[in-house]
């Protein structure tokens, strides 16, 4: 399988920045989409065989990010950290904005009467408006952050459940628009499957263990 851009979207920051989103996706090369016609070379109607592929990589799709995506647990540990540093910046631009410290360093004493406390009371005006205006945008990130840290499934997937839940997909798809299918060793859908496990990387020489099981639940 190879990433295709699928979209972009514009974004533009208060500031006049532009950044650009770009979303991609898996999708299945030419020489995979050939092999996967071949298997099902026998199969009537054609138009069938078309839209079975599109439902086919959209689940390959997500298996493939899935897969590329952090362990939960790394993930968790990491959204941890940001929360810690995210609370304490917080706790600091409050305190700003409170007017109980102030982050100005230059001993203004000694310059009152030489014109440089316009320059001092500049920088206090500044600290105050940018600090106040910080709290509530990082305050709302803060809490929308840990509303989903809190309420996520802490549990781990287990790995050969997934395979198992991709077997089981590719059997519904398969009898919504092909047809029944067999579990016999050289059939299509036997075939299909060691392809599917194939493009994805996955052990792809005996699934029969989990086409049986798939096939028990139909």
């Amino acid at each position: 399988m190879k990433k295709v851009e699928v979209s972009r979207q514009e974004f533009q920051y208060p500031n006049g920045k532009k950044i650009f989103l770009v979303h991609e996706e898996w999708r299945f090369t030419e020489g995979e989409k050939e092999d996967i016609k071949y298997i099902l070379k026998n199969i009537n109607p054609k138009d069938s065989i078309k839209v079975f592929i599109n439902h086919l990589e959209f689940f390959c799709n997500a298996k493939k990010e899935l897969s590329e995506n952090p362990k939960k647990k790394e993930l968790r540990l990491t959204r941890e950290k940001v929360l810690t540093d995210c609370k304490a910046a917080l706790g600091h631009l409050k305190r700003i904005e409170h007017g109980k410290v102030s982050l100005w360093v230059d001993d203004t004493v000694k310059h009152y009467g030489s014109g440089k406390e316009s320059k001092v009371s500049n920088f206090l005006v500044s600290e105050f408006q940018g600090a106040w205006e910080a709290v509530g945008p990082l305050d709302k990130f803060i809490n929308l952050l840990e509303k989903h840290h809190l309420s996520e499934d802490k549990k781990q997937g287990r790995g050969k459940a997934n395979a198992d839940y991709l077997v089981s997909k590719i059997k519904e798809i398969y009898l919504e628009h092909i047809g029944e299918p067999s579990e016999k060793e050289g059939e299509p859908f036997v075939e299909l499957v060691k392809k599917t496990l194939e493009i994805l990387n996955l052990p792809s020489q005996d699934p029969s263990r989990r086409i049986r099981d798939a096939l028990s639940r139909l």
